[in-house]
């Protein structure tokens, strides 16, 4: 098996999770790359791969297990808790509870063990005006379920006041973080995209259109 993939996008018949993936080859790089959206998860082994999303107050975990070679990622926009109302899988993905289980159960399905996996956790900036604190609460249950679910964090960087870009390099494991200043542009569209995606999420509507946060060619 080289590729897992699970996403929020609703599967047509025969449809295969290549066709369904957002997946391009950059030359920068010299990799294929591969956004994970918000509400998707995706994990891999191929070494030329780099999963890369955008995030706000939403949060994603970066985990590779060395020993098997498969690395992946999640991305979350609320925490949500084991009595939820999922609604179906493809909409609970976009909860925290269930995308971390979800998560940490395909790499158990793989032969992953608690104590291979490297954890990374992103993102949970405050960039909604919002006095709930969006980002702070994502950041706080991120932590809490690691905690709870005894898996070691290697490293973090959540909460503050900017969205973050990630690349997240399969062959490696290694992360690259780029803050996106609030003085971007790019900022207040990953704030406005974030605002309509919660609202659908609190509203409990139907997976319409998938909502995409960064440009393909952005740096």
């Amino acid at each position: 098996m080289s590729n897992v993939l699970s996403t929020s996008s609703k599967r047509k018949s025969g449809q295969t999770p290549s066709e369904m993936l957002s997946r391009y080859f950059d030359k920068r790089y010299d990799r294929w790359v591969i956004k994970i959206l918000p509400g998707t998860q995706y994990i891999t082994r191929e070494r030329n791969e780099m999963l890369t999303t955008t995030l706000g107050s939403c949060v994603s975990t970066c985990v590779r297990d060395a020993r098997t070679g498969f690395c992946g990622m999640n991305h979350f926009m609320l925490p949500g808790d084991e009595d939820c109302d999922w609604g179906g899988a493809g909409f609970s993905l976009r909860f925290g509870h269930f995308a971390m289980e979800s998560l940490f159960n395909a790499f158990f399905s793989t032969g992953s063990r608690k104590e291979d996996l490297i954890v990374k956790l992103f993102g949970g900036g405050n960039v909604i005006e919002s006095s709930q604190m969006i980002g702070d609460n994502n950041a706080r249950f991120s932590l809490d379920y690691m905690s709870k679910e005894g898996i070691e964090v290697a490293s973090h960087d959540l909460g503050g006041r900017y969205a973050r870009r990630i690349h997240f390099y399969a062959d490696s494991g290694k992360v690259q973080r780029k803050f996106v200043e609030r003085s971007d542009e790019r900022q207040d569209r990953v704030a406005k995209a974030e605002a309509r995606y919660r609202s659908s999420l609190t509203g409990n509507e139907s997976d319409k259109d998938s909502i995409e946060l960064f440009d393909e060619n952005e740096d």
